[in-house]
């Protein structure tokens, strides 16, 4: 069946304005073509979108992620066995000495805490279980010595220990940025120079 021209025209218009493809010998259009999608796996463009937003710096590496959660981690650490020990100590001289250290621990602490949330990257967590543990494990070892001497080595091991897994940290992860690296230095001298302001009191 064919139709005059006239009418095939204004059926066409009629059809590609509802979004319809009309076939002019017929007076049923085309069912309406499903938009075109992408070949590519899905999995395979949330890789790709990711990769894009590294290069640009908007999210950031893992290496970078891993440093900052264990300065993190080692700050707060060194923060609670700061809070629990002040509550042992007599020392007027002591107790002033390790509360300047937890100021520059929870300062280094929340550098690292912003530069994370800035990387929209989670921050290291700890849970209350761990927490616990750490601060029984100080009360613990001063149960039956609760000198200035005795606190101080707690502090200077405590150190060792951070400072040991800072270098860890920082080794296996070579692909962290100069910002998360320069942090993790300052952490490590600060240990350092932690180790020697404790080493007064052995």
């Amino acid at each position: 069946i064919h139709f005059p021209k006239s009418d095939a025209r204004k059926y066409f218009v009629q059809s590609a304005n509802k979004g319809f493809m009309p076939h002019l010998l017929t007076p049923e259009p085309y069912k309406e073509i499903p938009p075109q999608r992408s070949k590519m796996p899905m999995h395979r463009l949330r890789s790709l979108y990711f990769y894009v937003l590294k290069e640009q710096g908007t999210i950031m590496k893992q290496d970078d992620i891993t440093i900052l959660r264990e300065i993190q981690k080692n700050t707060q650490m060194a923060m609670t066995t700061i809070d629990t020990l002040l509550d042992k100590t007599e020392d007027d001289d002591f107790t002033l000495k390790l509360s300047r250290q937890s100021i520059g621990y929870a300062r280094i602490h929340n550098d690292a805490v912003e530069r994370l949330i800035e990387g929209q990257s989670g921050t290291y967590r700890s849970n209350q279980i761990a927490d616990f543990m750490l601060r029984g494990s100080v009360h613990m070892g001063t149960m039956l010595n609760v000198s200035t001497s005795h606190m101080a080595e707690m502090m200077i091991q405590g150190s060792s220990r951070g400072l040991t897994s800072m270098y860890k940290a920082v080794k296996h992860n070579m692909l962290a940025q100069d910002r998360s690296v320069e942090l993790a230095q300052e952490l490590m001298d600060f240990e350092v120079k932690s180790i020697e302001q404790m080493k007064e009191y052995l």
